[in-house]
Formats: structure tokens, C-alpha cells, sequence
């Protein structure tokens, strides 16, 4: 079977289609500058000293002693300046690839990095990028920020993914055809996902984000059964669109990831090949201390070499809250409902619960539920 590859191709239209709108928003000359004083870490090298990284040998015998790297102004855009004699800006035109191999090892580009990555692709943070001191380069930074002009730029775009490559032996799960569980079947086979996101933010009011998944089980035992959520050979995991009319609020209206709280009752299993979608709206609301998230979903179950639909029969819907008090002690309140119309095992549940953790040298979690309803296959 050919993957679906439109997902992918509707990626790289949006990536296209940012950087075009962007460098026609502009006649800044953002390229130019970069190239011409790009950033330089702080590090203070001695007349007459030379400096060989990444296979690049630059003499700087001739620094003026005016520019020195340390005590330079710092421009808005590019880092660090020179004070534009040739010998000067040789000093500063290190390569990225001597960017990046300065940055591994530092503590605070680390963090910066590594503080950036969140639970759902479109909940990272790269601010990290916009702050002036910053002077590592972490693999895809060169990704991030794309067609902007300067940090009052509200116009960027964000391009990033992952790839996981899993090994499974297993032993007994009845994977094979004619198999039971426990009879010492044994099966070999990997796992593959490979995830692409593009985000582009418009201004402050409009940003558009899609990504796409590809997952299969290649390579495996003759004979083996892979299980749903293993395969699904190229689809959207997310598409949608969010329209903030202003600071506190925000319209979420397309296919999403969902994850609330301890990701007990609302997430998407990580540890599958796979993840859950939905289809729907949510309206994202923020006070100082509070958040408050409604949504009204219906699930997208997955198809394996066909493009996902929207399930009509399930409808998901709720009101999810987190408070942030003192020495970041959080509560969660949240109300969560699931009607689903499916002949011979329609329900209507309703669950309400909360959640106090937190700490700081202690640590503590505490969550609790109710749920009523009806269901028609437990005849209740």
C-alpha cells in the first residue's frame, strides 16, 4: 500500500505558502543581517589567538580590541556586533554547525531547549529563540521562527516532527494467526512513527497548525497480527486553526489532541504507536490564576489506508479548570460528558471530579470522581 500522503503534502504547502507571505510582508532585509553579524558566543579569545572549529580555522590576529565579543552591543536581531571592520566581522562569521557544537554541554541553552518540548507538539514553547542572551543553537532552531523579521515580528512560522524506530519481542500475547494467549507463540517485529508539524502564527489573532503521522509495523515475524493502534500509513493527527480575538481568549475549531490533567481520563497513549483524535471546538479561557477549557468533540477512529472520518455516532464534550495557587499548588475541577449512539451499547455518562497537587519538597497528588449515567449494555 502507497502511504497517504497528503497530510505531508499539505505541511509543506503551509511551510511554502508562511515564508512567502512573510518575505513578501517585509522589506527588511533578514537574510542579510544574519549572514553579516551572525551570533557569536561569549567567549573571550586573545590577539593573536586561533580559533579551529568544525573544520573551519579562523584567524583572529587582527581583532581590534574595540569589538571585544564579550562587551559588544547586541543587536535586536542578530546577537552580537561588530564594529564592522573585515577583521572584526571574520571573527564573528563562525559557521552554525561551530554554533552547535559550542552550545552542547552548555546549562542554559540545555534548559532552554529542553524546557521548550511539551506533552503535545503544539503546546511547545520556543520564546527561548526571542530572548537576547540566548547564545547556543540546538538542533532545529534554524527551523524555528521562519520568516521573521524582528522580535516584534508576530509572524512566524514553526516546523518540527519526530521519528521513533521501536523494537518489540514478545512472547504469548497471541499475535499469530491460530495463537493463543500464553501457548509460546513468540513474535519479532518493529515499530515505526514519524511525525511532521508546521505552525504558523499570523499576527496575533490567527495561527494555523497541522501535523501529520505515518506509523506501520514493518519487518515483522511472518504471520503477525498488528494490533489498531499500531498502523495508520498517513493521516492528520492535527488540523485547526486558532482565532484569538484577545489575550484571554482563544476559538479552537478543528481536528485536536486532547490532555487534561493527569492524563487519566483525557489523553493520548504516548506509549502507542498511534494517538487519538477528535474532531470539534474548544474555547480556551485564561485569567490570572485560572484556566478554563470547553470543548465539544466527536472521535476519530483510525484508518489504517484510508483517511480518518470523523465518528458521528460519539460525542465528547466538557468543561475542564485548573487554578494555580501559591508555590505553584494547582487544582483541577472538571466535568466531562460521553454520549455514544452506537445500536446495542448506547450511553450517557457523566463524570465530575477534582484534583489538588503540587509541592515543592514534598510532593502530593490527590484526585477523586463520580460518574452516573446510563448504558444500555449494562442495562443501566
Amino acid at each position: 500500500m502507497q502511504p497517504k500522503l497528503l497530510p505531508f503534502i499539505c505541511i509543506a504547502f503551509i511551510v511554502l505558502t508562511a515564508s512567502q507571505s512573510s518575505a513578501q510582508s517585509s522589506d527588511y532585509d533578514y537574510s542579510s543581517a544574519m549572514s553579516s553579524e551572525p551570533v557569536f558566543a561569549g567567549v573571550d579569545y586573545q590577539l593573536g589567538e586561533t580559533l579551529d572549529l568544525s573544520g573551519e580555522t579562523l584567524d583572529l590576529s587582527g581583532k581590534c580590541e574595540a569589538c571585544s565579543v564579550q562587551s559588544a552591543a547586541k543587536s535586536e536581531v542578530s546577537g552580537p556586533t561588530s564594529c564592522g571592520c573585515p577583521n572584526c566581522s571574520q571573527h564573528h562569521a563562525i559557521s552554525p554547525v561551530g554554533n552547535f557544537f559550542r552550545a552542547i554541554g552548555n546549562e542554559a541553552n540545555d534548559k532552554a531547549c529542553g524546557g521548550s518540548h511539551k506533552g503535545l507538539h503544539f503546546w511547545n514553547d520556543y520564546s527561548y529563540l526571542d530572548d537576547a542572551d540566548y547564545e547556543g543553537s540546538c538542533l532545529g532552531d534554524s527551523l524555528k521562527r521562519i520568516g521573521r523579521t524582528s522580535k516584534e515580528d508576530e509572524s512566524w512560522i514553526d516546523v518540527g516532527g519526530r521519528f521513533r524506530l521501536r523494537y518489540h519481542y514478545e512472547e504469548g500475547l497471541a499475535r499469530l494467526a491460530g495463537s493463543q494467549f500464553l501457548d509460546g507463540s513468540a513474535t519479532n517485529h518493529l515499530l515505526l512513527q514519524a511525525r511532521l508539524f508546521a505552525d504558523w502564527h499570523i499576527g496575533k489573532r490567527f495561527r494555523i497548525f497541522a501535523e501529520g503521522i505515518y506509523a506501520d509495523a514493518p519487518a515483522s515475524t511472518f504471520g503477525y497480527l498488528p494490533r489498531g493502534n499500531e498502523r495508520n500509513r498517513g493521516d492528520f493527527l492535527n488540523l485547526f486553526v486558532d482565532i484569538t480575538p484577545n489575550e484571554s481568549t482563544t476559538f479552537r475549531l478543528g481536528r485536536q489532541q486532547l490532555q487534561y490533567g493527569s492524563r487519566r481520563i483525557i489523553a493520548g497513549p504516548g506509549w502507542a504507536n498511534t494517538s487519538r483524535s477528535h474532531d470539534g471546538i474548544k474555547l480556551i479561557k485564561k485569567f490570572d490564576n485560572l484556566r478554563i477549557d470547553a470543548f465539544y468533540m466527536q472521535r476519530v477512529p483510525v484508518l489504517v489506508d484510508e483517511f480518518d472520518e470523523t465518528d458521528f455516532d460519539r460525542a465528547f464534550y466538557g468543561i475542564f479548570s485548573t487554578y494555580t495557587g501559591p508555590n505553584e499548588n494547582k487544582m483541577d475541577l472538571y466535568y466531562i460528558g460521553l454520549d455514544d449512539d452506537v445500536p446495542g451499547a448506547r450511553k450517557n455518562l457523566h463524570t465530575v471530579g477534582g484534583r489538588l497537587y503540587g509541592g515543592d519538597e514534598w510532593l502530593y497528588d490527590i484526585e477523586g470522581a463520580g460518574q452516573f449515567g446510563r448504558q444500555q449494555s449494562l442495562g443501566v
